[in-house]
């Protein structure tokens, strides 16, 4: 799809602003991640557990979000990827609130457990939001797409 000067002075498409907002909701999703490479390395060891312990936790929030996703994405497709984004950051934020004031390394491996539930349902209800508005801006009906190949685009 070709866009003029004109056209795209006056007003650009809509989808991009939300592949835009989508992107940058992404980007902060993964800078939010970045507190289990930083902070929660330091916070197992000052509770007096070791880097084993770490990996442990990380892995089972991992295993977690897998068991999430399938029921995840169907409950976004069902009841919308909004309630679906909130839910899950709500409730991630919420454990992720709750982490410092446990001392104990098994209710520490379990909360953060269950950070998996949160992030399964951001990941899969944003992604399936990027995907369809990418969709919704390449697709036209008119194009055959059992031709296009993992990094083909449609022909305009």
């Amino acid at each position: 799809m070709e866009y003029t000067s004109e056209e795209f002075d006056t007003e650009p498409p809509s989808n991009v602003f939300k592949i835009a907002y989508l992107s940058t909701l992404e980007a902060l999703t993964r800078l939010s991640n970045s507190f289990e490479v930083i902070v929660l390395p330091l916070f197992v060891l000052a509770i007096g557990s070791d880097e084993a312990f770490y990996g442990l936790m990380v892995a089972m929030a991992g295993y977690v979000q897998s068991a999430v996703l399938f029921p995840a994405g169907a409950f976004s497709d069902k009841k919308g990827r909004g309630i679906a984004i909130l839910f899950g950051g709500l409730f991630s934020g919420s454990i992720l609130f709750l982490l410092p004031f446990t001392t104990n390394t098994i209710t520490l491996l379990f909360l953060f457990s269950l950070t998996g539930i949160g992030a399964g349902f951001r990941l899969s209800s944003v992604r399936a939001l990027i995907a369809e508005c990418q969709i919704r801006t390449l697709w036209k009906p008119q194009q055959n797409f059992s031709r296009l190949t993992l990094f083909d685009f449609p022909d305009e």
